[in-house]
């Protein structure tokens, strides 16, 4: 057993729930982005995650998409540029605000999602075909749970290091 003695405390990292959602997260994303290479799909899974978020809600900014896909902005852009080189997505001027772009699916985009989603279904129900409807919905629960429970985590811990750097 793989366990760490500090101070007292003893640490097994894989039953540590960041470790074990790190590792599915990884291992998830690598099927997927082999699934795309079989295919002849020249796409990374996070320009998927991209052009999904776009085929969800068509015409976002670069801040809502990286909150959507919870992916910082600067790696967004990145993407973004390969994605508007390959004719997927286009950008034009945010008439509320000049700063802004708003990104939309070209048909272009739109056809290669029509081309995905077949695939990225169909992964999914192989991992979900080995669980009840009731496991993955108390899965998906406690995923939303932790997920929450992360968020607050950051901003509390935001607002310490706010009042510390105040003090």
């Amino acid at each position: 057993m793989n366990t760490e003695k500090t101070m007292n405390v003893t640490y097994n990292r894989k039953e540590s729930l960041g470790f074990l959602l790190s590792i599915v997260f990884r291992v998830t994303h690598n099927a997927l982005q082999q699934r795309f290479n079989l295919e002849n799909i020249d796409l990374t899974v996070d320009m998927w995650l991209i052009l999904n978020s776009l085929h969800q809600k068509n015409g976002q900014n670069q801040q809502q998409i990286s909150a959507d896909i919870q992916k910082d902005k600067s790696s967004v852009t990145r993407i973004l540029d390969n994605l508007a080189k390959r004719g997927l997505i286009q950008r034009t001027d945010d008439s509320k605000d000049r700063r802004n772009k708003i990104i939309h699916l070209t048909d272009s985009g739109r056809a290669l999602i029509q081309r995905i989603l077949p695939l990225v279904i169909e992964d999914n129900r192989f991992i979900e075909a080995h669980f009840s409807e009731d496991e993955l919905k108390s899965c998906k629960r406690l995923l939303q749970q932790i997920y929450e429970r992360c968020n607050h985590f950051i901003k509390e811990s935001k607002f310490i290091l706010e009042q510390r750097s105040k003090a």
